[in-house]
């Protein structure tokens, strides 16, 4: 039995798949197993995933229908035999120290070790995103609080998981969403986490698409993904009890930009659907929440009254307002 187990979702990247198998392959660390999962590609990826189980035995791949990134991680997951799993997007790479260099702190009995990550971009440009070496009590509300403002746990990638908090609190990554299913999962996890383990050095290179996934989302929608993994965030956070008086400014203050940027986002709908969608957003109870910090968010004072006090109407006019002046 592999003491890890590599999850790579494969759909359509065979342009990139070869240079993120050879990045596994030469790991100096070697007591792994890779499960592939070809998510129903349609261009030459299926046949790159077969070359490499023939190279290497450490490589198992599942073909299957098309469903969806969270089913082939959710089906990786099933299939993993590893007392830890990381997960590895087919059009990313590591460095030939990464795993070591997850695996060495599993040894501190971390039940989450994160990474650093190295972004790349198309114009070969880079940006590390990372953070202090630290082992800490996931009810450490300080470190806890620094890892998620980090962006760190954003993805699931850049992680060493325990298999046996996955599996014996059957996680998985949620369906039918196509915005922050990741958070998401790394949220419910955090649920079970005792101790988590940080280190500052940056191993996984995530390949930044200059492309906008966004856009495949209804804007309508958005408000509701945000919303629903705010309110997880803040579960977790309480769960820990680490829902101290810095994390309950920087939470509330952080819902007032979701409330705030997802109106304008959407202030082209029709004027009787707009008018419907601000007086959804400002029905939610946790505005009042947002109150007590009002003075530290610098902003117009028209919306930010109309948004601490649920004027949907004042908002709705104002906002129209501002789109004549802008004509």
């Amino acid at each position: 039995m592999a003491e890890i187990s590599i999850i790579v979702p494969v759909y359509n990247s065979s342009k990139y798949l070869e240079k993120c198998f050879e990045s596994i392959m030469i790991q100096t660390y070697n007591d792994f197993e890779v499960i592939v999962i070809n998510d129903g590609s349609t261009d030459n990826s299926g046949n790159i995933c077969d070359k490499y189980a023939l190279l290497d035995t450490r490589f198992k791949v599942i073909h299957k229908k098309n469903e969806g990134v969270s089913i082939a991680r959710n089906t990786g997951i099933e299939q993993s035999c590893g007392k830890y799993i990381t997960f590895i997007d087919s059009d990313d790479w590591i460095d030939e120290d990464y795993l070591q260099n997850l695996y060495n702190e599993s040894y501190n009995k971390a039940d989450l070790v994160v990474s650093g990550i190295i972004c790349e971009y198309n114009d070969n440009s880079q940006r590390i995103l990372n953070i202090s070496d630290k082992f800490f009590s996931s009810r450490e509300a300080s470190w806890l609080h620094k890892l998620v403002k980090s962006r760190l746990l954003f993805g699931p990638c850049n992680k060493l998981y325990k298999t046996s908090i996955i599996k014996g609190y059957k996680l998985s990554f949620p369906l039918n969403i196509s915005y922050g299913e990741d958070r998401i999962f790394n949220y419910e996890y955090l649920k079970y986490v005792s101790t988590i383990r940080t280190i500052s050095y940056s191993g996984y290179h995530y390949r930044q698409s200059s492309g906008n996934s966004l856009t495949t989302i209804s804007r309508t929608n958005m408000f509701e993904l945000e919303y629903s993994q705010w309110q997880l965030l803040n579960e977790a956070y309480k769960n820990k009890e680490a829902f101290n008086q810095e994390v309950q400014q920087d939470q509330y203050i952080e819902l007032f930009w979701i409330i705030h940027d997802n109106i304008f986002a959407n202030r082209k709908i029709g004027r009787s659907s707009f008018y419907a969608y601000i007086t959804k957003v400002l029905s939610i109870p946790e505005i009042s929440g947002i109150r007590p910090y009002a003075e530290l968010i610098s902003y117009n004072r028209v919306i930010k009254y109309s948004i601490l006090n649920r004027c949907s109407g004042l908002l709705y006019l104002y906002i129209q307002l501002l789109n004549l002046c802008k004509k």
